[in-house]
């Protein structure tokens, strides 16, 4: 299976902060309000025509048919990621260590992990199937669970120099190569299913935030200053991707297979073919940020400072 990812909304991180509240208690519970959909969300997925969005205060949104609805949610921490292994089951994480599932095709959720007296937060979750899975998140934390998240093991994950460093996005390729990447330019990739992690070489020191498999070797590496690289070679080397942007990016998604959706701040859409060779920048009217971005049809649905947005695929260029 593979798992496009993107980073949380780093350059939020202060309104993040204010929205986390300290007081939080098992029994808290998201609040359903009509205007969900226009607030701050951080994380958007598609998985077998469900799509699902989380974000600010536990908000959970679904549709499988255009119509947004929110999610019954026994949190109200800031979400910052989401996981859907088919079309019924998943999994999202946020602050406080928060890990929630469903089992219903995102309707309803429940709480199976949390730590009210730690307010760091998990950033990425990743499932190989109904029962393993791995959560990660601030200051090196890697969950790990073989029993579909009922229980979660510890792990850290350090970087060459010695810090625990955030781990921002896991990815997996085609071939089944775990990649996860974080702060300073932390890369580590995994050949076992998470059994075990190496701390690769990386081409930049700076923070990534996302990662994208595009072939069984081929990954693309993403971050600050709208830093961009590219591997053949299953991250043993990397090049450098120039391109026509310096504002952050935040997510990546292949479109219709042969073209590859860049997202960043401002409204920044980066757009190239799968080699990287020819890059064009485009930028939304209103120039908000965009936290993440799903494929539906002929249509991307984004996600960011003002909630969802929709872009019609033609408007940015015509498929092949």
């Amino acid at each position: 299976m593979v798992k496009k990812k993107r980073s949380p909304f780093i350059f939020l991180i202060s309104l993040c902060i204010s929205l986390t509240i300290a007081s939080l208690h098992a029994e808290s519970v998201a609040e359903l309000q009509p205007l969900a959909k226009k607030t701050l969300l951080l994380d958007i997925v598609n998985q077998a025509g469900l799509n699902v969005a989380v974000g600010a205060r536990g908000h959970i949104l679904y549709t499988d048919n255009g119509d947004w609805q929110q999610a019954n949610v026994p949190a109200q921490e800031l979400l910052s990621a989401v996981f859907m292994l088919d079309e019924k089951t998943g999994w999202a994480v946020g602050h406080h260590n928060i890990i929630l599932k469903t089992i219903d095709g995102a309707k309803n959720w429940n709480r199976q992990y949390f730590t009210a007296d730690d307010e760091a937060p998990l950033l990425d979750i990743y499932f190989f199937d109904e029962s393993n899975g791995i959560a990660i998140g601030a200051y090196g934390l890697l969950l790990r669970t073989t029993d579909g998240g009922n229980n979660w093991q510890e792990d850290y994950l350090q970087h060459p120099s010695g810090f625990d460093p955030h781990l921002n996005a896991i990815t997996s390729s085609p071939a089944g190569i775990l990649f996860i990447v974080g702060e300073s330019g932390s890369i580590f990739r995994s050949n076992d299913n998470g059994e075990s992690w190496q701390s690769i070489d990386s081409p930049y020191h700076g923070s990534l935030f996302g990662a994208l498999s595009i072939s069984e070797q081929s990954i693309i590496i993403f971050g600050l200053q709208g830093q961009l690289f590219k591997s053949m070679d299953a991250g043993e080397t990397w090049d450098k991707i120039e391109t026509p942007n310096t504002v952050l990016l935040t997510d990546a998604l292949l479109v219709n297979q042969n073209k590859v959706l860049l997202t960043g701040l401002a409204g920044t859409l980066l757009i190239t073919d799968e080699n990287l060779t020819s890059i064009n920048i485009h930028q939304l009217a209103g120039r908000t940020g965009i936290s993440a971005v799903i494929q539906d049809a002929e249509q991307l649905w984004l996600v960011g400072e003002k909630g969802l947005q929709q872009v019609e695929l033609r408007s940015l260029f015509t498929p092949n």
